[in-house]
């Protein structure tokens, strides 16, 4: 997701009326709006403390790599990514490199000792949801609310579309990561033998990776998507989500939800130990509430598939549910977030030190 939504600002920042030559961490969407890639952002896709020590030789040797190529531009944009972003940000700013940051990390939940690190080696924070503003401003750091980038390309005027109530549509997103994908499809897998057992016909959607898919046999009631999120969403009644960015866009598309989540046992016994959110779906911290359930580590396949036929089968508690998930496009607004983020970049850049 953070190449595509890095791609998407830098044809934001094209338009600003002046020659801007591109360079960064990235993949094919970036690359198609004419980045030039200093290394695929693949390298970087680690998620929990246990998986992010096993990889701490390459990641340095790849900060060395991106410091040396930041180097030679007049500005540096993080997108995402606190953990390798936050120390690239010390580096260039012990250069005098100005540094933004979009897509900020979200010290609210957990990692608090990274406001100093935002405060002292950002000039810009570019946030994207809209408590984020206010909080780094208490702290002195000069933030700007720029919109949630997930709301541009959403096709929000189909969040009513449903397919027929006659047979259960169930969407099934096991995330994009690879460490995502491995720990949830296992999971995921069980949660559909259950619920084939709960429901006399039932359909899936099941979204995942081509390397990941190609060689597992479905059966004839799942449909496979190669990405595809939106189309999973649109297709079902219901979807069950890897907490992140799909689960947000499920939510802001109107479909309950089951949220699940697991990390290796280490990475969740600090993740405890740091978090300072109730919730850990955005959709739930978004609404102050636990709107869509959540199962985090602990993935019980029958508990889950008894909470999916239940609310499919309770059409109150379905059509409640919906109701609260309408706020959510209320509370982020519709702004264009590369857009606005594009116009704050290029004040900078006329009022700072790029000429």
């Amino acid at each position: 997701s953070g190449d595509k939504h890095a791609s998407r600002l830098v044809k934001e920042l094209k338009k600003i009326g002046r020659s801007i030559e591109f360079r960064g961490i990235g993949g094919p969407s970036m690359e198609k709006e004419g980045v030039s890639i200093v290394f695929n952002a693949n390298k970087l896709s680690i998620i929990g403390f246990q998986e992010a020590l096993t990889k701490i030789f390459s990641i340095k040797n790849l900060l060395k790599t991106a410091v040396h190529e930041a180097l030679k531009c007049d500005l540096t944009i993080l997108v995402d990514n606190p953990g390798f972003n936050l120390k690239l940000a010390r580096s260039l700013w012990l250069k005098g490199i100005p540094v933004i940051y979009y897509i900020v990390p979200q010290v609210w939940a957990w990692g608090g000792w990274r406001i100093h690190a935002l405060r002292r080696y950002v000039n810009l924070a570019l946030t994207i949801l809209p408590f984020e503003e206010p909080l780094l401003r208490r702290y002195g750091i000069r933030a700007y609310y720029v919109g949630h980038p997930i709301i541009e390309g959403l096709p929000l005027g189909r969040a009513n579309e449903f397919p027929p109530f006659d047979v259960p549509q169930i969407g099934l997103l096991p995330g994009s990561r690879a460490d995502e994908i491995r720990r949830l499809l296992p999971r995921i897998t069980k949660i559909i033998e259950s619920l084939r057992k709960r429901f006399r016909s039932v359909k899936f959607h099941l979204s995942v990776m081509d390397d990941v898919s190609k060689d597992i046999n479905w059966g004839e009631d799942i449909r496979v998507y190669r990405g595809g999120a939106h189309d999973v969403i649109l297709n079902s009644h219901i979807v069950i989500a890897a907490s992140g960015t799909v689960s947000l866009e499920a939510g802001l598309l109107g479909r309950p939800q089951i949220v699940i989540y697991a990390l290796s046992d280490l990475s969740w016994m600090i993740a405890k130990i740091l978090a300072k959110v109730k919730h850990v779906s955005l959709v739930n911290i978004l609404l102050g509430k636990e709107v869509v359930y959540e199962y985090i580590q602990r993935i019980n396949p029958e508990d889950i598939s008894e909470r999916v036929a239940n609310i499919l089968k309770n059409k109150e508690e379905f059509e409640g549910i919906r109701g609260e998930l309408s706020k959510l496009k209320d509370i982020l607004g519709e702004e264009c977030a590369p857009c606005k983020a594009a116009s704050i970049i290029g004040e900078f850049m006329e009022r700072g030190p790029i000429l």
